[in-house]
This record gives C-alpha cells, structure tokens and sequence, in this order.
C-alpha cells in the first residue's frame, strides 16, 4: 500500500492546510453530545420505569397464583375455606404459606364470605397506590380467575389485582378476625 503525504506549504510565512491541530472537543461538540444524550435518556427513562412496574406486576401474579394453590389445598384437606381475616393477614391455617405483602409494600387481603348456596373466595392485591380500589365485601368476579384493571362487567379496580375463586359449592369457616 502506498502511504500518502500531506504537505503543508508556507507562503510568506501563512500556513496553508489545517489551521491548528485539534486536542479538544468545541464547545459546540459537547453541547451537541449533551443534548443528543438528554434526548434517548427522556425516551429511555419512561420504558425503563413502565418496565419495572410491570415485572412487580407479574411478581404479584405470581404471588396470587401461590395463594391460590394454598387455598385449594387447605379446602382439599379440611373441606373449607378458611375464615375472612383483617387486611395484611394471612388466613388461619396458611400463616406459613401465605405471603402478607407483595410488590410495592402493599398488602394482600383475604375475603371469603357465604354468598347463595356456597363460599365466594377472592384475594386482592392492593397494587401500587397501597389502597383499596375494589369494592370491599362484595362479589367482584363470579367466573375464577385473575382479574386487573376493568372488566366487561364495568368493574373499577384502579391499579388493584384481583384473583377471584368463585363461588364455591362448600361452607365458609366463620371470619376470624
């Protein structure tokens, strides 16, 4: 390969070619580089931060889903369900298997109440806010499963997850607060 020369000429005592040789960054090139970094960092923040939520979203789910396991065994067992507890409480009988708060500090609340012939069963997860969005001590969802946001029925959970049991064909144990 052959190498190429630049030759810089002098006349009368001008310099032709670069001007000065460059060491640093212009102003205009740092304040280029800070603004192109403000920009995917205001773009990339809001992802990141919806990304969180949603994982502590998921973990709640999945803590519903063990909730609901540990229900359906102790029912298997004893043939009931255990008795409504205070919020943040774990129901008698799974103070071992149950976990009282979740993602965001927010608690998980037991409900079990007789409703016609059988024992409606729901577990709500509080979400971020920590409150209590969905109606309390009522009938939320009778078909089984996990529920957020707003169903067709019109129910406003706000930012609270809902794993409902149904109503089930058994006896309810008496709350135990």
């Amino acid at each position: 390969m052959a190498m190429q020369c630049v030759a810089v000429r002098r006349i009368s005592g001008v310099r032709i070619g670069n001007r000065r040789s460059r060491r640093a960054f212009t102003l205009i090139e740092l304040l280029v580089t800070v603004v192109v970094v403000g920009v995917l960092s205001s773009v990339a923040l809001p992802n990141f931060l919806n990304f969180t939520e949603r994982a502590r979203y998921t973990e709640a789910a999945s803590d519903l889903g063990k909730h609901k396991t540990s229900l359906v065994a102790f029912r298997q067992e004893s043939g009931v369900f255990p008795g409504d507890r205070n919020i943040a409480a774990a129901p008698i009988g799974l103070e071992n298997d149950w976990k009282t708060r979740g993602p965001f500090n927010s608690p998980y609340d037991y409900d079990s109440y007789a409703n016609g012939s059988g024992c409606y069963v729901q577990v709500v997860f509080f979400g971020r806010n920590g409150l209590r969005d969905a109606a309390a001590n009522a009938v939320l969802f009778q078909r089984p499963g996990t529920y957020t946001q707003v169903n067709a029925g019109g129910v406003v959970l706000g930012d609270d997850m809902v794993l409902s049991l149904g109503t089930q064909p058994v006896a309810c144990q008496p709350s135990a607060v």
